[in-house]
């Protein structure tokens, strides 16, 4: 969690310099503690933990695998992206981290394409008549356990209808 939580600081840092702001003066400029500064993004740290965790058991549940050739053809995408040799990109970057971040990426398509899409309004009046449906069941149970308790037999209500004073 720390080292995601630094990632993201240093990944800021890089974006502020890029701009000509390094994060020394951008802390200056916002009366901010490096502490308070860190503990701004601790959250979104946390929340990253957990999704890569959680596509990392994908993976591994699903057996997922790199191939060689995908791992030649990601480092030749990164040489091009960056516009460096395709050597210079795995001297930069270790084999085996390239490989967690496509078995990351597998999993993650895994499970886009396994997701089924519910509309808007559908997931609303479902959750609406999931909560409608507990409300009617939990009626009658404290119906029946007051008669219960009483020692009252339940009865059906009787129907009564009003005549008006016109029809008589």
């Amino acid at each position: 969690f720390e080292r995601q939580l630094d990632r993201i600081v240093e990944d800021f840092s890089y974006r502020m310099q890029m701009q000509g702001i390094g994060l020394e003066a951008y802390l200056k400029m916002n009366n901010m503690e490096p502490s308070a500064f860190r503990s701004m993004f601790r959250e979104q740290a946390e929340r990253q933990v957990r999704v890569r965790l959680a596509l990392d058991t994908v993976a591994k549940l699903e057996n997922l695998e790199v191939s060689a050739e995908e791992l030649d053809a990601e480092y030749n995408r990164l040489a091009e992206q960056y516009k460096m040799e395709a050597s210079r990109v795995r001297e930069l970057i270790a084999e085996k981290d390239l490989k967690a971040d496509l078995l990351t990426q597998k999993a993650l398509e895994l499970v886009k394409n396994a997701a089924k899409a519910v509309a808007p309004k559908a997931a609303e009046e479902a959750a609406a008549d999931a909560g409608e449906e507990k409300k009617a069941e939990k009626k009658p149970a404290k119906r029946a356990s007051k008669k219960a308790e009483s020692g009252e037999e339940e009865k059906p209500a009787k129907k009564t209808t009003k005549k008006s004073p016109k029809t008589e």
